[in-house]
């Protein structure tokens, strides 16, 4: 993880998603990148937010409410630990219903499945290889998808983009290495094949 990477979650949060997120939610997003920083220069980190207590942005035009909670832990520079999911409800007369929902994640162990995977709905789901996100990359994702035309002017955003464009350096560059090296060099095993062995 990189050092300076809560200061962009901040600085993300307050700039660019605060209109969108509950205040309950922005606030917790904020601590939590605080507290990130103050461990990442002890060396052992835990960025947490739980399913009970998720970011949850604001109820958009179709009556659906999204939230995301993840769980990334790690030692320094190098990340051991990476879920993330995302779920989206529909309100109707003052109730909540799951219609949708998602992990990212990172293999535990040395198990059959992509060390990067998403899997929909039940834990039980296949696993389908998958690029690692974090909160940055996943809020992008959703204001794309669930608040398109509000979101368009924020999107172009010099500022916006630079912030994206470091998370997907941190988390996703090493992944589609992987990916291009496999491809690129006609190894013998298939790119799901390379994903479902890599260490």
């Amino acid at each position: 993880m990189d050092i300076h990477y809560p200061a962009e979650l901040e600085r993300f949060a307050n700039q660019h998603l605060k209109s969108y997120l509950e205040l309950d939610s922005y606030n917790i997003l904020i601590e939590k990148a605080r507290s990130l920083r103050g461990q990442l220069l002890k060396g052992e980190w835990k960025f947490l937010i739980p399913r009970e207590h998720p970011l949850t942005f604001k109820k958009n035009n179709s009556n659906l409410q999204i939230d995301i909670a993840c769980k990334i832990e790690g030692l320094g520079s190098e990340i051991k630990k990476h879920n993330i999911e995302l779920r989206v409800w529909l309100i109707k007369n003052d109730t909540r219903e799951l219609i949708f929902n998602f992990r990212i994640d990172r293999r535990d162990s040395n198990a059959k499945e992509p060390k990067h995977h998403m899997h929909i709905g039940d834990f039980d789901a296949p696993r389908f290889p998958f690029p690692p996100m974090d909160i940055i990359l996943l809020c992008e994702f959703v204001l794309v998808n669930f608040f398109h035309e509000k979101s368009e002017d924020l999107r172009k955003d010099g500022g916006w983009r630079t912030i994206v464009i470091k998370s997907q350096h941190l988390f996703q560059k090493e992944y589609f290495h992987m990916c291009q090296n496999c491809i690129v060099n006609y190894s013998d095993a298939t790119l799901m094949e390379h994903l479902l062995n890599l260490p």
